[in-house]
C-alpha cells in the first residue's frame, strides 16, 4: 500500500487526513481514507512520512502552523506517529482476519492509539 496524506483543509483548524493507495489488480487502484482510531482527519498538520532502516513508516505531524511553536505545556508541538499492520481478532463466520492499520502515537510517556 502507498501511504499518503491531505495536510489539512485550511489553515484554522488542524484537520490532516491520512490516505492509502492500493493496487488490486495491474493498472487498477483503489483510494481509501484510512480508518484510525480517535478519526481521521487526525486533527493535526501532516508534515511529512519517514520510513526506517526495518521498514516501519512514521508520519510527522504539527499541532500548529508556526515553524517552531510550542505548545501550553512549553513543549514542541510537533508529533510522530509510527504505522503498524495488527490483524483483527477472528470471529464466528470470518475465514481469515482483515489487516486493520494501528498508528502509535507517543511523547513524553503519553500515548495515543490511532488504529482502524
Amino acid at each position: 500500500m502507498y501511504f499518503f496524506a491531505d495536510w489539512s483543509t485550511g489553515f484554522a483548524q488542524p484537520d490532516g487526513t491520512l490516505l492509502g493507495l492500493e493496487e488490486t489488480s495491474p493498472g487498477q487502484f483503489d483510494l481509501s481514507i484510512l480508518d484510525v482510531v480517535g478519526g481521521n482527519p487526525i486533527g493535526e498538520y501532516i508534515q511529512a512520512f519517514g520510513l526506517d532502516e526495518s521498514g516501519e513508516v512514521y508520519v510527522a505531524t504539527k499541532g500548529t502552523l508556526a515553524p517552531s511553536a510550542l505548545n501550553s505545556s512549553g513543549l514542541p508541538s510537533g508529533m510522530i506517529y509510527r504505522l503498524t499492520v495488527v490483524p483483527e481478532p477472528t470471529s464466528l463466520g470470518l475465514s481469515a482476519a482483515a489487516l486493520f492499520l494501528l498508528c502509535c502515537r507517543s511523547r513524553c510517556g503519553q500515548r495515543r492509539n490511532l488504529a482502524r
